[in-house]
């Protein structure tokens, strides 16, 4: 039990004094800047340097054959033609919808409660209305209705 107790007060005072050093490094390396100043940055380093000669120990017969250069034609621009215009394609004629009373679509949204589905009530309510003459959705019901029953 005493070497467990010994083992745990080592690790703590171990870390405890790391901990320290790192805090007074940082503290040292704010204050004087210039004294810890990186000279190089770490993700940069010389392209083409070597310190070695290239040659140096490898038989000539390993070293790679000189590449010959090769010259590119050179591309003439070519000349860009414009297209012919292309006479746009005739669009359908839009159909212009009449403006819909108020009361066309409180009839259509009296059958679309009674269960009919969006087109066949716009329909129905349409044929009534070319048909009858009704100032009030009750009045068109009865039309409808009567017209179901014949």
């Amino acid at each position: 039990m005493l070497a467990v107790i010994n083992t745990a007060i080592i690790a703590q005072l171990i870390t405890t004094v790391f901990a320290a050093y790192i805090i007074i490094m940082f503290i040292k390396g704010m204050y004087n800047p210039e004294k810890y100043k990186f000279t190089k940055s770490l993700d940069e380093f010389d392209l083409g340097y070597v310190t070695k000669r290239a040659n140096q120990g490898i038989p000539s017969s390993m070293l790679p054959k000189p590449v010959k250069q090769i010259e590119f034609p050179t591309i003439t621009p070519h000349v860009l033609v414009e297209p012919e215009p292309v006479a746009p394609a005739v669009a359908p004629k839009k159909t212009v919808k009449q403006p819909v009373s108020p009361l066309f679509n409180d009839c259509v949204l009296a059958l679309r409660s009674l269960g009919y589905k969006a087109g066949p009530a716009k329909q129905e309510v349409h044929a009534a209305m070319t048909n009858h003459e009704f100032s009030t959705v009750e009045e068109f019901l009865k039309v409808i209705f009567n017209k179901k029953k014949d």
